[in-house]
């Protein structure tokens, strides 16, 4: 952890500040500096610096978790934690110390989300890519992909987007490209050049550079 000077073990079950059950998945830190974890079927917690945990949520709690699993955790635009998952989206309420659910974000299943710059949200459910504009208090739906466009209805590791606008969505059946100038939709494969198309688990990574990484299994 930040500041840490010497390494620390947590576990399930052991201890005041103990790990949800389940393999940690997501991590994620938010602007007030606090770091998230999303567990497997555990649900979700929040440590500080030094490793204490400030929250945890389990599904059913009735503190707007109601997956135990999540898809994402990534900072919103407004410095709060968002979550995907099976639900949708949710958002960090800290003053009510729960999460919320987005006005105008679809209820369905999430699997990722990006934004850009300045007020633009993709995300990704099975069978659409769609883009969406925040203006601080909801969403409100611009464009959708689907299959119409020739997106394939697979699940998706999630997705980024590009500094030029171009959105990259790591999925079950290759890497996709969509360029909202142009309207465009282009897949990637084993033909070119992928080791598999199975790219699903794991979120693409924008580096500071420009150049993007997926995993696939």
């Amino acid at each position: 952890l930040r500041g840490a000077r010497r390494w620390r073990h947590w576990r399930i079950g052991e201890g005041e500040d103990a790990l949800l059950t389940g393999p940690v998945r997501q991590l994620a830190e938010d602007a007030d500096g606090a770091l998230w974890l999303g567990s497997y079927g555990g649900g979700v917690q929040a440590r500080d610096a030094e490793g204490r945990v400030l929250h945890g949520f389990a599904a059913g709690a009735g503190l707007g978790m109601d997956s135990p699993e999540q898809e994402q955790l990534s900072p919103g635009p407004d410095g709060a934690l968002w979550l995907a998952g099976p639900k949708g989206l949710r958002r960090w309420d800290g003053a009510a110390k729960r999460f919320r659910e987005i006005r105008g974000a679809p209820a369905a299943h999430v699997y990722g989300f990006a934004f850009a710059a300045p007020d633009t949200l993709w995300l990704h459910r099975m069978g659409a890519l769609e883009g969406y504009r925040w203006d601080g208090r909801a969403l409100a739906r611009l464009r959708v992909v689907d299959g119409g466009d020739g997106l394939p209805a697979a699940e998706s590791g999630g997705l980024l987007v590009h500094r030029a606008g171009v959105v990259w969505l790591a999925s079950a059946r290759g890497l996709l490209r969509y360029d909202p100038v142009a309207a465009r939709l282009r897949s990637f494969g084993v033909r070119d050049g992928l080791p598999s198309q199975e790219l699903q688990v794991q979120a693409p990574l924008l580096l500071p550079s420009g150049m993007a990484l997926a995993s696939s299994n």
